[in-house]
Order: C-alpha cells, then sequence, then structure tokens
C-alpha cells in the first residue's frame, strides 16, 4: 500500500511484498489496525523525498511481524510519526529504525514488543538497542509499553507456511493466523 496524500490506512492485511505499507512525500496518514507481515524490506516505511515534503503519521493499533528486516523504518525530515498501541514482532531484525534526521519528529509509547532470534528493539543513530528498558532509558521512549509475546494463536496457519510461497508460486497467506486465544 502506498501513501502520498491524506488518508487512513485501515484494517488490511499486506504481506509478502518488497515493503508492506509506504508513507512518502506529502502524506498525513493514519495506520490502523492493519496486519502487516513477512515483507522482504520493510513492513512500514515513513520516508519523505526531499526537504520540503511534509509527513505527519500515526501507527496505531497494527500488528507488524518481519524476519530479519526493519517492522517500522522512519528516515528523511518529517513532521510527526507517532507510535502506540501497536504489536512489533521483530525476529533477528529492529522492530523500529529511525534515522538520525527523522529524531525529532518521533514519538513511541504503549506498544507490545517480541522479540525472537536476537531481534531488536530498535535502532537510533546506527546503534540498536537491543531491549525495551535500554530503549526507553536511552530515549525515554515506551515508558508504557511492554516486551513478551502476544500468543497468536497459528501465525503460520494449517499449512505451516507464512504469507507467499515462493517456490511453488501460491498464495499461503490465506490461512496465516495472528488472532489472539479467547
Amino acid at each position: 500500500i502506498e501513501c502520498s496524500g491524506p488518508a487512513l490506512i485501515q484494517a488490511n492485511r499486506v504481506y509478502s511484498n518488497g515493503t508492506g505499507v509506504l508513507l512518502d512525500r506529502y502524506a498525513n496518514a493514519r495506520v490502523e489496525n492493519n496486519l502487516v507481515y513477512a515483507n522482504s524490506d520493510t513492513g512500514v516505511l515513513v520516508s519523505g523525498s526531499n526537504l520540503n515534503d511534509i509527513i505527519e503519521a500515526v501507527l496505531d493499533g497494527n500488528t507488524i511481524y518481519q524476519v530479519a528486516s526493519p517492522g517500522l523504518q522512519v528516515h528523511d525530515r518529517l513532521a510527526r510519526v507517532q507510535v502506540q498501541n501497536n504489536i512489533f514482532w521483530s525476529s533477528g531484525g529492529e522492530a523500529i529504525v529511525v534515522a538520525a534526521e527523522s529524531e525529532p519528529a518521533f514519538q513511541s509509547d504503549y506498544n507490545l514488543f517480541y522479540l525472537t532470534n536476537n531481534g531488536n528493539v530498535g535502532q537510533w543513530e546506527g546503534h540498536n538497542l537491543t531491549a525495551l528498558p535500554t530503549w526507553h532509558d536511552e530515549l525515554g521512549f515506551d515508558a508504557h509499553s511492554v516486551a513478551g509475546d502476544p500468543k497468536f494463536v497459528d501465525p503460520s496457519g494449517g499449512d505451516g507456511v507464512l504469507g507467499y510461497d515462493s517456490s511453488s508460486g501460491r498464495n499461503r497467506g490465506w490461512d496465516d493466523n495472528f488472532h489472539l486465544p479467547a
């Protein structure tokens, strides 16, 4: 999903792309209650194309699962990026990557971080911050966030394949189950 202007991106299932959600140029977007996973480059990318771009983004209530790539990547000069009430599952990558020029615009709190296979909470000024207490203590973000297993029912579904299966060329994402047990 690509957004270059005002938009509400809501209740989508976005998987097996290069970038799941791209907010670019003059976006003034709310990204709410989406399931974004198994994208090769990044789950959600917030990026201005030049210094005159004005981007404001709110990410609220999303589930973002990435393997060895960022769940959320923020770069370029932005007006505001507010990240709240999301589930970030990072397996071997960073849940959040914020470039130096984006730091003043970034806010994050009330999220759940699930880190597996040496996943990191975030990358700030090129340094990986591996645990939520370090992320909070060094940067002041996510004071009300928690780290833990969200206990999804069965992310890879009954067929055991997460998202699109490139070896067979078939969409296997129809049964991926990121629901929470009752």
